[in-house]
């Protein structure tokens, strides 16, 4: 746009001279536009659309905020030059009492009265919290549930069929900032016979899975989670595990040849480099030789955290070093690799689909086979899924998280799977998965297909209480038997065994566990309780010892027993729950140890 000289008028209107100056309200055709303050924080967007953080009221701070539109600012709040009088003429006669000036000229700009425009601007829009109203590039949701695609320089959205693009800027209470423009959606109807993914997902299937129907299928729909971002809200983590020659190379190329830039891909990273990178964006993000073992635990948890927080789409804060906490939300998909998957927490576990890869070898695959996909795969699968947002989100997606709930999935488990599931078939169609083995026309022969599937992944995401409890049980003692280490559990079996319960040798094993800070009452001893019933006291050096450097340091584990059945872990108040131990009452819980191997069976049979 032309940026005539300061002292043109614009649109009729004088230098200094628009209705509000110089506080009351914006000048006319503002290039910056004001989104609100923070704290001592006005927000507002430059000339060239992006965000900046606006502090300070000296020139250089507001002047750079107009870019190649200078000479606005000075049309705007322009600083007059005193009055500078004119030379008479030979020959003419002076006026009485009155002297000739030259017209005003303007030689500057008034940028403390630019600031405090905006500061009072700002004031009227209200708090603008970046990490709640402003959005990055990827996939969004706006507030009448419509996906929206921000791909850097424009904002695209589907209407009645037709596909949009605008500038980005404000949208229903959103910000959309100019970036560089990353991924854009083809620009005509996909149809799901022509799509990409099915070529993509028959080419997956060469590859040695530990499913061989099921991993590709989730790996197809990692891929359009991907792109769907922030606007879904629960977001998988895959990670594909496997040795030399399985293979994970060439999947990276595929991925990452598809996605384009809507995907930040790494080998060596931390955290902070992570939110660094993403920022306020919703594109993905490939962690590749994530690898296990102690010298990179310290690295890999942080990231590990952020996967999690990015999976729900939740608030994390952190301090900095002018000692103020800096809140920031992240809404992204991940995608972890390595030869073997390090130790992970339940609550990580449940937030995955673990892929297993075997050597191509073992099923005669010569691994010479060229791949060959280019970002317009991705522009077609992102116009597959604009098209597709509402039929996803309104049929496809409950009818999986359905299947799976009937078949005895837990939420988080749904969550995962649901999604994923539901994503693929998006794109690739009922017929494919059909094809491919899994029964859709029968949901309850496939709820139960899926649940064998995944019956150890999801075996092995332990409820908290019972991490509690089998931590406990493994616990060493300062006791020994046969030249070993007794633990918890060694004595309660052996007394199980020997079943002597008026024994001295029971009250000697007794002893053992009071040393430990904890007790153990034989059976009929406690109301309701059929079984041994082990004592655990709310607190003690013992007890404390047991727990030390664990999860449930610090009294935690009361929190977490009494989480369990109620059957299992017996609690409540009066006598009969107070237990002597080392001379000091305690009022305990009781683990009924009998219930407790009846639920681990159950729990294993199911």
């Amino acid at each position: 746009m032309p940026d005539p000289a300061p002292e043109f008028p614009r649109n009729g209107i004088e230098a200094g001279k628009w209705e509000g100056y110089p506080y009351d309200n914006l000048p006319p055709d503002c290039p910056v536009s004001v989104h609100g303050v923070n704290g001592e924080i006005i927000w507002v967007s430059d000339a060239n659309g992006q965000l900046v953080a606006l502090i300070k009221g000296d020139a250089v701070s507001v002047t750079k905020l107009f870019g190649h539109h200078q000479n606005y600012c000075e049309w705007a709040f322009p600083r007059w030059a005193a009055p500078k009088k004119l030379k008479k003429k030979k020959n003419t006669k002076k006026l009485k009492n009155k002297e000739e000036f030259a017209p005003p000229k303007i030689n500057g700009l008034e940028y403390q009265k630019l600031f405090r425009c905006f500061v009072a601007e700002g004031s009227r829009r209200g708090m603008f919290d970046p990490e709640k109203q402003h959005e990055g590039r990827g996939g969004w949701r706006d507030k009448g549930g419509e996906f929206i695609w921000h791909s850097g320089e424009s904002l695209w959205s589907m209407r009645n069929g037709r596909l949009l693009s605008s500038e980005p800027g404000e949208h229903r209470g959103k910000l959309y900032s100019v970036q560089y423009d990353i991924l854009t959606p083809w620009q005509e109807y996909v149809d799901i016979e022509e799509s990409p993914a099915q070529r993509i997902l028959l080419d997956f299937r060469t590859w040695n899975w530990g499913r061989e129907i099921l991993d590709p299928i989730l790996l197809i729909g990692w891929m359009v989670t991907a792109l769907m971002g922030g606007a879904l809200n629960w977001r998988p983590i895959i990670y594909t595990t496997g040795g030399a020659g399985v293979g994970k190379s060439t999947l990276h190329g595929i991925i990452q040849a598809v996605l384009d830039s809507a995907v930040m891909a790494t080998a060596d990273t931390t955290a902070a480099g992570i939110r660094q990178t993403i920022q306020q964006d919703s594109t993905a993000v490939i962690v590749d030789e994530f690898e296990g073992g102690a010298k990179n635990r310290s690295k890999r948890l942080p990231v590990i955290d952020l996967a999690r927080v990015a999976a729900s789409g939740a608030d994390s804060h952190r301090g900095s070093s002018d000692h103020s906490a800096q809140k920031f939300t992240l809404k992204c998909s991940f995608f972890f690799s390595s030869i073997r998957v390090p130790e992970l927490e339940t609550s990580d576990k449940s937030r995955m689909a673990i892929l297993d890869l075997t050597p191509f070898e073992e099923r005669g695959y010569s691994g010479e086979d060229k791949f060959v996909y280019s970002s317009d795969d991705g522009r077609m699968i992102l116009r597959q899924i604009m098209q597709g947002w509402k039929k996803f989100t309104d049929d496809i997606l409950p009818d999986w998280q359905r299947i799976l709930h009937k078949a005895g999935f837990n939420q988080r488990a749904i969550d995962t799977y649901a999604t994923l599931l539901a994503a693929a078939e998006l794109v690739v169609g009922k017929n494919v998965l059909d094809d491919m083995g899994l029964p859709i026309d029968e949901p309850d022969r496939l709820g139960q297909m899926l649940a064998d599937m995944t019956k150890m992944e999801r075996g092995e995401q332990k409820p908290e209480w019972l991490q509690c409890v089998e931590h406990l049980l493994t616990a060493s003692l300062e006791t020994f038997k046969g030249g070993e280490k007794q633990t918890v559990g060694s004595i309660i079996e052996y007394l199980e065994e020997v079943q002597l319960f008026e024994a001295d040798d029971f009250r000697l094993n007794q002893r053992k566990l009071i040393s430990a800070g904890l007790s153990i009452k034989a059976p009929g001893k406690v109301d309701h309780i059929e079984g041994l019933a082990l004592c655990v006291p709310p607190g003690g050096q013992g007890i404390e010892k047991l727990f030390e450097g664990s999860d449930w340091e610090g009294g935690g584990w009361m929190r977490s027993l009494k989480q369990a059945p109620k059957d299992v872990v017996v609690r409540g108040s009066g006598n009969r729950f107070k237990v002597t131990i080392n001379r000091v009452t305690h009022s305990c819980i009781f683990l009924d140890l009998k219930a407790f191997d009846h639920w681990q069976n159950t729990a294993r049979n199911e």
